[in-house]
């Protein structure tokens, strides 16, 4: 049976129709959108508050480590893994050099990369990643000034 179809049908005390799909049960004549998902065990829905603004869990940083790597021609790590982070920022200070950044434990080098910070050029470390950012510049001039919330 395919995912968009109904598994069951099942009905309530007022004989409206609950569609029973992937374990959650939800009317049929809902005049609403209704936001819903699985964890890949249980339904979950899109809570609201009293007047029926999303409510979101947002996690906040008051620790930050400063850090700054000088550029060079070959490949460096400019961030460690670390699983307590959740954000970080790079400037690349050079005025003349491009730094290449790889978001991942292998090197990084001008042709495989993820990102280029242009001279002077900033980035923000995609929410949540924790893994190793790796870095090289076109000329080994300046650094990469980091900031790591946590």
């Amino acid at each position: 049976m395919s995912s968009e179809s109904p598994d069951v049908v099942l009905y309530d005390g007022s004989s409206n129709a609950l569609a029973v799909q992937n374990g959650a049960a939800i009317p049929v004549s809902t005049p609403a959108l209704m936001l819903a998902g699985s964890d890949g065990t249980n339904a979950r829905y899109l809570k609201v508050d009293g007047t029926g603004a999303a409510v979101t869990n947002v996690e906040t940083s008051s620790s930050t480590a400063i850090t700054n790597v000088a550029a060079s021609a070959s490949s460096v790590t400019i961030l460690s893994s670390n699983t307590s982070r959740l954000g970080a920022t790079i400037w690349n200070d050079s005025t003349t050099a491009t730094l290449y950044l790889a978001l991942t434990s292998s090197s990084a080098s001008t042709s495989n990369y993820t990102v280029q910070l242009f001279p002077s050029g900033y980035y923000e470390v995609p929410y949540h990643y924790v893994g190793q950012i790796n870095g090289i510049w076109s000329a080994a001039i300046g650094n990469a000034r980091v900031t790591e919330m946590t």
